[in-house]
């Protein structure tokens, strides 16, 4: 988490979108909750991308969708009360006033548009890689779950700070005995972008962009997290990664 938390505050300073998500998923404190952040971020970008904007439209502060009131009790359980919620709202293009939010009137719709989707893949990307993670917890004992979690988040780092680091050999042990030889090892490891090359194979290179490296770092880091949640729910038995 802590590996999470240091690159995504790396890239958080400029206030990007998938930074401010990024950010937001690792300091939100269960994963269920961070999912509910973002999909309210998703409803709330989706609601002002569909507002008309033609020059005969009203402006956007007279459009309900584009405001947000303060004291909306069921927002600021889902996001603004959430860690890292209302600098999220604020990078969809909401600005601040003194009754809650409107949207930012000279932000061009294309742009939403452009912002809507990079909301919908950070949240494709999450429930993606929560599958996966949950699947790595279910078929492996927590020490294997961690391990190979913990690895992971190593390669991802590294090729994201080390052009040089991108490529893993396909003889690599701490590769094939933490990661590719584990139960939903291998499935997690392609997941986060790793991509293999030669036939037969000869390495694997990540070949993740920024925004997915900080959405996939986000998300891994919420693996514990992921897997007690899971235990949970089935009344503690099952997500081997959270016992």
């Amino acid at each position: 988490l802590r590996r999470a938390e240091s690159a995504v505050a790396q890239t958080v300073n400029v206030m990007s979108l998938p930074s401010a998500l990024g950010r937001m998923i690792v300091e939100i404190e269960t994963a269920a909750a961070a999912a509910k952040a973002l999909e309210t971020c998703d409803k709330l970008v989706s609601k002002v991308a569909a507002i008309d904007r033609s020059s005969s439209a009203p402006p956007l502060c007279e459009n309900k969708y584009a405001v947000l009131k303060a004291g909306s009790k069921a927002l600021e359980e889902r996001l603004l009360g959430q860690p890292g919620g209302r600098d999220a709202v604020c990078a969809l293009g909401f600005l601040q006033d003194s009754d809650g939010f409107v949207y930012d009137e000279g932000i061009a719709p294309d742009d939403v548009h452009g912002r809507h989707e990079q909301v919908q893949y950070a949240l494709d990307t999450f429930h993606r890689l929560r599958k996966c993670i949950e699947a790595l917890g279910d078929q492996n004992s927590p020490s294997a779950a961690r391990e190979a979690a913990k690895l992971l988040m190593i390669y991802c780092t590294n090729a994201a700070a080390d052009p040089g680091k991108r490529s893993i050999g396909a003889a690599n042990k701490a590769l094939s005995q933490r990661i590719l030889s584990v139960g939903g090892g291998a499935e997690l490891f392609f997941a986060v972008g790793f991509v293999a090359v030669g036939s037969p194979v000869e390495r694997y290179e990540w070949q993740a962009d920024e925004q997915s490296y900080i959405l996939t770092l986000a998300t891994l880091g919420k693996a514990e997290e992921m897997w007690k949640e899971l235990a949970a729910q089935r009344g503690g038995g099952g997500g081997g990664g959270g016992d």
